[in-house]
């Protein structure tokens, strides 16, 4: 099958940070080339493609930042893809807007828009990371429905008529234990964000006097515009001996290392969204790595899980924790094997190809 897959704008893959959705698009593109597919991947100029995927250059990327604008990057690519014929089988969307899907659905070419960056509009064949956001998508709502910060998600959009699902994958082989012993501390880890519970998790540490190390990449190389709130964080944790804050490397191998190094020698890793989490790759990660994950029953998390380990909260967490890690801990690396890798990712994928090119779209 000859299959584009189109990126987001924004940054050259793999991003900085090496992790979210960038990484999940290039292991994507490795395992459905692997499967002998023919795989061009639409991304912007800097982007490393995996073996045996073909890249085509955007002509424009924003490099994280609002010019140039979405809408004029993401034009420019339709008119790169197209020219007096179809190039592909199917085209698979995973920009913010989703242009080319649109154009695709106007013009009755096989395509899937996967519910990555913007929001949905009135397109068929839409794929969510979740059933959880599955359902917030068939009633137009945002992943911030229901929580303190419901004017992050913007206006609710038109409900969709129909949607899959395609969970996230990994690559397993990249994550997984580092065969040390546990160490006694707990996790928190991703960006510094207000919507990621780093003060809950704070909190949490501090009623309990649990070992907390809470790392993420540094904002100022990372996101400049959430510095302010890591700065806030540092602060909040001075003078607390069994809370830390480390900075893990940007944008090369020492980054990866460190995080594998991390999931695998955390007793836990705490995972407290304060928003309707589509998704949530740092669980499976953690899975992967055979740490168990803590975390309330909100957004996706439950679903990817399997079981949730806590309700948010210190005392759920003083009477459940150590039971939880414990009872869990020895299958945490099973379920994401069986369900979260990479190759289960692709071929849920090409499920949804096949659908589409014999006729048997949706929504």
């Amino acid at each position: 099958m000859r299959i584009a897959i189109i990126s987001s704008h924004a940054w050259p893959l793999p991003s900085p940070a090496r992790t979210g959705d960038s990484q999940i698009l290039l292991d994507l593109t490795r395992t459905l080339a692997e499967m002998g597919h023919k795989v061009t991947l639409v991304a912007p100029a800097g982007t490393v493609a995996p073996e045996g995927v073909r890249l085509w250059r955007m002509r424009h990327c924003s490099h994280g930042t609002a010019e140039p604008p979405t809408d004029v990057c993401e034009q420019s690519t339709l008119g790169m893809m197209f020219g007096e014929e179809m190039p592909f089988d199917v085209i698979h969307d995973c920009s913010v807007n989703k242009t080319v899907a649109k154009w695709c659905h106007e013009n009755e070419m096989p395509f899937i828009a996967t519910q990555w960056g913007g929001p949905p509009n009135h397109w068929r064949n839409v794929v969510a990371q979740s059933h959880a956001q599955r359902a917030r998508l068939l009633r137009g709502a945002t992943d911030y429905e229901g929580t303190a910060t419901p004017e992050m998600g913007g206006p609710n959009t038109k409900p969709l008529a129909d949607c899959r699902v395609v969970w996230n994958g990994i690559d397993t082989e990249a994550y997984k234990p580092t065969g040390k012993p546990k160490q006694d501390f707990f996790l928190m880890l991703g960006r510094f964000h207000v919507v990621r519970g780093i003060e809950q998790g704070i909190e949490l540490a501090k009623a309990t006097g649990i070992n907390l190390l809470i790392a993420g990449t540094d904002p100022e190389e990372d996101h400049p515009a959430q510095a302010a709130y890591a700065r806030r964080i540092c602060e909040m944790v001075r003078g607390c001996d069994n809370i830390n804050v480390e900075f893990l490397p940007m944008g090369n191998e020492a980054h990866h290392a460190r995080k594998v190094e991390l999931y695998s020698d955390a007793r836990a890793l705490l995972f407290l969204p304060r928003f309707q989490e589509p998704f949530g790759l740092t669980q499976i990660e953690s899975l992967a790595c055979g740490t168990s994950v803590i975390a309330p029953d909100i957004g996706s998390c439950k679903e990817v899980l399997g079981v949730v380990g806590v309700e948010e909260g210190v005392k759920a967490f003083t009477e459940e924790s150590d039971g939880f890690v414990q009872s869990q801990s020895g299958a945490a690396r099973r379920r994401a094997c069986e369900l979260f890798s990479r190759e289960a990712m692709a071929e849920r994928y090409l499920a949804e190809y096949y659908d589409v090119l014999n006729g048997k779209g949706w929504g």
